[in-house]
């Protein structure tokens, strides 16, 4: 089930544990919420959990690098609302990147290789595209890009016509 509602909303209902673990990790957590981002329809628990498990994913890259900087980002494209999550960690091998979003795929020693495969499911269930770039010793944004309302309302009567024929 999807509501209309605001990225940046979402965000500050988990912006305080958000705040707790980066603390707990002695990482530095930055906050930047575009004012003007448009509403999406939205699964709440899903988008809460795809920002929990990218932020983690990022705070754990960091911790064995020492202290860094872990940034969530909202901003309003053109046709887009963005959402990026980007660390300062280790980055990720090359080699490594094309395989990050399949389930049981981990670099982590104690990893399921589960998280990113829930990811990009969410993703997908909200029309929305994820992009990662990484670079070795700097750190590894993860970009998603969800249609604006206008956008997807496009879509729509092409769905409730597809259900009145069946």
């Amino acid at each position: 089930q999807k509501d209309k509602m605001n990225l940046n909303q979402v965000i500050e209902e988990i912006e305080a544990l958000l705040h707790a673990e980066a603390s707990h990790s002695n990482i530095e957590l930055i906050i930047e919420k575009d004012p003007n981002l448009q509403d999406l329809m939205l699964n709440d628990k899903e988008i809460k959990q795809l920002i929990l498990n990218l932020t983690r994913n990022g705070m754990e890259s960091m911790t064995s690098n020492g202290p860094g900087t872990l940034y969530i980002r909202t901003l309003q494209e053109e046709d887009a609302a963005v959402l990026e999550v980007q660390d300062t960690g280790h980055g990720i091998p090359k080699n490594k990147l094309d395989h990050l979003f399949e389930p049981f795929y981990t670099t982590k020693p104690s990893g399921t290789g589960l998280g990113l495969a829930v990811c990009l499911s969410i993703v997908e269930r909200h029309q929305a595209k994820i992009d990662v770039r990484s670079e070795e010793n700097v750190g590894t944004p993860f970009t998603i890009r969800f249609n604006t309302l206008e956008e997807a309302s496009k879509h729509q009567p092409l769905v409730e016509a597809q259900k009145c024929r069946r």
